[in-house]
């Protein structure tokens, strides 16, 4: 008996092709990814800040940093310094005084 079956593909959206490889850790590959796409960005940036969320969980801060300070436009300062502030890699003290913004840019630029 010869059985016969016929497939149907779908292509996923772009934001499911993102999920699956936030799913796999993959975030150098969604970067990539969607600058090929044309994403726009703050888009650009929401995937900018996962990368970062994941390196700083990996205790990878310096370069969790990098990827905070790249999607600045739409990230608040605070949520930044937050979790620098968690992390034990980096003191976090004069940060939580007056004019933090200004201390966590020239923090940042001194490092």
């Amino acid at each position: 008996m010869l059985i016969r079956q016929i497939f149907r593909y779908h292509e996923k959206s772009l934001q499911q092709k993102l999920e699956i490889l936030y799913q796999r850790d993959l975030y150098v590959l969604a970067i990539n990814f969607a600058q090929k796409a044309g994403v726009d960005t703050t888009q650009r940036n929401i995937i900018l800040r996962k990368y970062g969320d994941y390196l700083h969980r990996k205790g990878d801060y310096d370069t969790a940093m990098q990827q905070y300070l790249k999607a600045i436009d739409n990230t608040e300062p605070s949520q930044v310094i937050r979790k620098v502030c968690t992390s034990s890699a980096k003191p976090c003290l004069p940060l939580l005084t007056g004019g933090a913004v200004s201390r966590f840019t020239a923090y940042q630029q001194s490092n």
